[in-house]
């Protein structure tokens, strides 16, 4: 009877032994909240989904994974599984009339979204934007675009940016931003003389009015000759350089004319109010250029 019941002590205390030093295992966390944890210790353009079926969570990084992931992962064995692949970025589709801004360039307007003949993509603005010294890496409405690719100023004031590979900014179909939503540019053309047309300022938005002269020169204040523009009674501000100007037959199918160099600096509702535009066709010719319809 005695070593029975020192028997049955002895394993009692054992297993006292044993559950004290035993590791205590960590609850199982909620896939939802596991994914939500990985999520916020991944990198930019990472893909996070939950495979039910396994009982996991599978994510597809964007980069290189950082230390924080790393111990998530290992804290939560054969729960996670995880590579890294292409980076997810948003996208939006590019608008003439949307700001064009470069750290070491004053603001600008894109001014219209066109397709070249070496298969590359870009963005029409005011040559002066993108002349030499500007800086090379662009963003329209705070999304990177790319680099300034060709410009002809003084002489002519026109250029493009080319948009990159890695740019979050599509360019199918050709839009301008008018009135607050993107509008188709179906068409391009040359302007007379009385017509009225409007343009797209990412500083003043839409303002329209008639064209009063064509072939115009201009001498800047800082001394560059710009010549064969379009003079109009349209208002535009600093920073809407490169906007497109646009005729809208009524029917808010778009056609693309020209693209603004300058004005005089009067106020919007002033009757003395002058601006001046490159001719898109003239531009279109110059580099290649078509619509993307």
């Amino acid at each position: 009877m005695y070593r029975s019941h020192m028997s049955s002590l002895l394993v009692a205390l054992l297993l006292i032994v044993t559950a004290a030093v035993a590791p205590a295992r960590q609850a199982a966390v909620d896939p939802g909240q596991l994914r939500a944890q990985l999520a916020a210790a991944a990198p930019g353009g990472s893909t996070l989904r939950i495979d039910h079926a396994a009982g996991k969570v599978v994510a597809t990084l964007g980069a290189q994974p950082s230390e924080e992931f790393l111990s998530l992962a290992a804290a939560h064995p054969g729960r996670v599984s995880w590579h890294i692949g292409s980076g997810v970025r948003p996208l939006i589709t590019a608008r003439g009339g949307w700001g064009l801004t470069n750290p070491f360039a004053a603001p600008c307007t894109a001014g219209f979204a066109m397709k070249a003949v070496n298969g590359f993509n870009y963005i029409v603005t005011a040559g002066h934007c993108v002349a030499d010294g500007m800086g090379t890496q662009w963003n329209l409405a705070g999304y990177l675009l790319g680099p300034g690719h060709f410009h002809s100023f003084p002489g002519n004031d026109y250029g493009v940016i080319m948009v990159a590979y890695n740019s979050p900014v599509t360019t199918h179909p050709t839009l301008i931003n008018y009135n607050g939503s993107g509008v188709r540019v179906l068409g391009t053309n040359t302007p007379t003389i009385g017509q009225r047309l409007c343009k797209s300022g990412n500083v003043s938005g839409v303002t329209c009015g008639t064209v009063l002269a064509l072939d115009v020169t201009v001498t800047y204040h800082t001394g560059e000759v710009v010549n064969g523009l379009i003079e109009t009674a349209i208002c535009a501000s600093p920073g809407d350089s490169g906007s497109p100007l646009f005729r809208d037959p009524g029917d808010r199918r778009l056609i693309g004319m020209g693209v603004l160099s300058g004005g005089n600096g009067v106020r919007c509702g002033d009757p003395g109010v002058r601006t001046y535009y490159n001719p898109l066709t003239e531009i279109m010719a110059a580099y290649g250029l078509s619509l993307i319809k």
